[in-house]
C-alpha cells in the first residue's frame, strides 16, 4: 500500500512528521552496519507513495503525477505520466506496467517510460493495485474493482452481502488467493477478484494493536504467507495467515502503513520514523533508521537490492536490513544557565556505544569539540546525560552531539541552539530569522504554550509546557523553505504571533 488518501492515513503520517520535528528531537544515532542506507540520485523533489521492482526495472510513483524509473534502484529518471493526478502505487503484470491513482487515474505502459492514460467509470480514489490468475485487482476508497487488460474495469462492491463497500487500502496476491485489507480490521479474500469473502470477525476482539477497531494499511505475500499491518491511536499491529482466512496476531511493531517482503525478511517504516523487521512475519525488531527525518513511506526489493521512497523525492537504498540495533537518542536540549551552556539528553538504548562528543558552533555550520561525555554502552534501558559548557560570553551558540561506536563509527544529532545573554530579554525573540534552522524562542518572564503554522493555516507543530519555560528550541530543518507563523502564549498571559523565514 502506497497511499495516504484517507482522514486516517493523512493523520498518520502527519503524527509522523509531528513527532520527528517536535524540538528538534528523534535524532538517531546508528551503528555502522546501518550507514549502508544510501541517498539515490530521484531527480525529483515529489513525494514518492510506492516503488516497485519487476521485469529488470524499478518504477517508483507519487504526487502530481510523478513518475520516475531505474535499471538499478541508485539513478532514477522522470518520466511523463500526463496526469498532474496523485499516484498511489504502480504493478506489473502480462507484459505491461499500470499506475493508480486519486479520482479515478489509471495509466498503463509496456515499458515503465511511456505512459498512457486510461478512463475509467468507477468514481473512487485508488490506493493499491496487483495482478494474479490473469486479471488485475485494485483497491480503494469505495471497495474494489477487476480488469483484464488494465483498459476495461468492473466495479466488485456492488453486492453489499460481499462486505467490501467499506474502504480497502491494500490488496496482494498469493498462493492462488486475492487478499486485501482496509478500515476496522476489515480483510476481504477472493480467488478470482469477484467473489470476495470477508474475514473480518476472525481478529474480533484479538487485541490486535491493543484496540477493537484498528485500520489495516498494507498487506504483502511472502514465505508462503500473506502478513498485514496497521494500527490506530498509536499503537501498532500486525497479523499473518497461510490461507487468508485464519489469522495469528503478530507483536513488537509500532504503528505503520507499510510493508515490504524480500530475500526472507518483512520491512516497515513506523509513524515514529522507524524500521522495524522481521524473519517471520510475526516476531518484529525495531531497527533505526540512520535518519528518520527522511520520512520514507514505503520500501520494496528486487534485484539484491531493498528501494524506500518518501517525502520530497527521498530514495533510499541498502543491501541489508537486519543490521544491529542502534543507539536511540530520545531528545537532545539545552538551555542557557547564566553565561553557561546546560546540554542534557536521553537514550532510549544502547549497543556498543563508546562515548559522545559535544561539539559547539557561532554559526551552526562549522563545529569544534568541547567536551566528551562515555556511553554507557549496551543496555536496553532509559539513560540520562548531561554536559555543562562554562563561561561563554554573549551570544547566539550552536551544539551538536557526535556519538561514536566501539568500532569507531560515528554519526551526529540534530542542533540545538542556546543564547547566553548578560542581561534578561524583556520581548519575545526569534533567533536567527531568516535561517536555515534551528530556531530560539526566547522570553525570560516565560513561554506557556508554542504553536507553529504554515500560512495557509495548517498545524505544523503544537506543544503546551506544565511549567513555562525561557527557551525552546526548534530544528525546523525537515520543513521546506518558506515563512512560517510561531504563535506563543506567554506566561504572563500575552499573546504573541511572529514569523519566521525558513532558508
Amino acid at each position: 500500500m502506497k497511499t495516504l488518501f484517507t482522514f486516517d492515513q493523512a493523520i498518520l503520517i502527519y503524527c509522523r512528521v509531528l513527532l520527528i520535528t517536535l524540538f528538534g528531537l528523534g535524532a538517531t544515532f546508528a551503528t555502522k552496519a546501518q550507514s549502508q542506507w544510501q541517498q539515490a540520485t530521484s531527480n525529483t523533489t515529489q513525494t514518492l507513495s510506492d516503488v516497485v521492482y519487476d521485469n529488470g526495472l524499478w518504477v517508483a510513483v507519487g504526487a502530481n503525477g510523478t513518475i520516475v524509473t531505474s535499471p538499478d534502484g541508485v539513478t532514477w529518471t522522470p518520466r511523463t505520466s500526463n496526469t498532474i493526478q496523485s499516484l498511489s502505487a504502480a504493478g506489473f503484470g502480462a507484459g505491461q506496467w499500470i499506475a493508480v491513482g486519486a479520482n479515478r487515474t489509471i495509466l498503463t505502459s509496456s515499458d515503465g517510460i511511456t505512459w498512457t492514460p486510461q478512463s475509467s467509470t468507477v468514481a473512487q480514489n485508488y490506493s493499491d493495485i496487483v495482478y494474479g490468475a490473469g486479471v488485475w485487482v485494485v483497491t480503494g476508497d469505495g471497495g474494489a474493482m477487476t480488469s483484464p487488460d488494465g483498459v476495461t474495469w468492473t466495479a466488485q462492491n456492488a453486492n453489499p452481502s460481499q462486505q467490501i463497500s467499506r474502504a480497502l487500502y491494500a490488496v496482494s496476491y498469493g498462493a492462488g488467493l486475492f487478499v486485501a485489507v482496509g478500515e476496522n480490521k476489515k480483510i476481504v479474500s477472493s480467488p478470482d477478484g469477484i467473489t470476495w469473502t470477508a474475514q473480518f470477525a476472525n481478529l474480533a476482539g484479538s487485541g490486535i494493536c491493543g484496540c477493537f477497531y484498528p485500520t489495516l494499511y498494507d498487506i504483502t505475500f511472502g514465505d508462503g504467507k500473506f502478513v498485514t499491518i496497521g494500527g490506530y491511536g498509536g499503537g501498532g499491529g500486525v497479523a499473518s495467515s497461510t490461507d487468508g482466512i485464519n489469522w495469528t496476531v503478530g507483536s513488537g511493531v509500532q504503528q505503520s502503513s507499510n510493508i515490504g517482503y524480500g530475500a526472507g525478511s518483512w520491512l516497515s517504516f513506523s509513524l515514529y520514523g522507524t524500521i522495524e523487521t522481521s524473519t517471520n512475519g510475526l516476531n518484529w525488531s525495531l531497527r533505526y533508521h540512520p535518519d528518520r527525518r527522511a520520512y520514507l513511506y514505503q520500501a520494496n526489493y528486487g534485484s539484491g537490492l531493498w528501494v524506500a521512497v518518501g517525502v520530497q523525492g527521498q530514495i533510499q537504498y541498502t543491501t541489508n536490513v537486519n543490521a544491529p540495533l542502534p543507539v536511540s537518542l530520545v531528545s537532545f536540549t539545552g538551555q542557557s544557565e547564566g553565561t553557561s551552556a546546560h546540554l542534557s539528553w536521553e537514550t532510549a538504548w544502547e549497543k556498543g556505544a563508546s562515548h559522545f562528543l559535544i561539539e559547539r558552533s557561532q554559526d551552526a555550520k562549522s563545529f569544534e569539540p568541547v567536551g566528551r561525555v562515555n556511553a554507557q554502552g549496551n543496555t536496553d534501558k532509559n539513560q540520562t546525560y548531561k554536559f555543562f559548557d562554562p563561561v561563554l560570553t554573549a551570544g547566539l551558540w550552536y551544539y551538536r552531539l557526535r556519538q561514536v561506536d566501539l568500532d569507531g563509527t560515528y554519526v551526529y544529532s540534530s542542533i540545538v541552539a542556546v543564547r547566553i545573554s548578560t542581561e534578561p530579554l524583556p520581548m519575545l525573540t526569534l533567533s536567527p530569522n531568516p535561517s536555515a534552522g534551528p530556531l530560539l524562542l526566547e522570553y525570560k518572564a516565560g513561554i506557556s504554550s508554542v504553536s507553529v503554522y504554515s500560512l495557509t493555516g495548517v498545524l505544523i507543530q503544537e506543544q503546551r509546557f506544565e511549567q513555562a519555560v525561557n527557551q525552546w528550541n526548534w530544528n525546523g530543518q525537515s520543513q521546506p523553505p518558506g515563512a512560517y507563523l510561531i504563535k506563543v502564549q506567554t506566561q504572563d498571559r500575552n499573546q504573541q504571533t511572529l514569523r519566521w523565514v525558513k532558508q
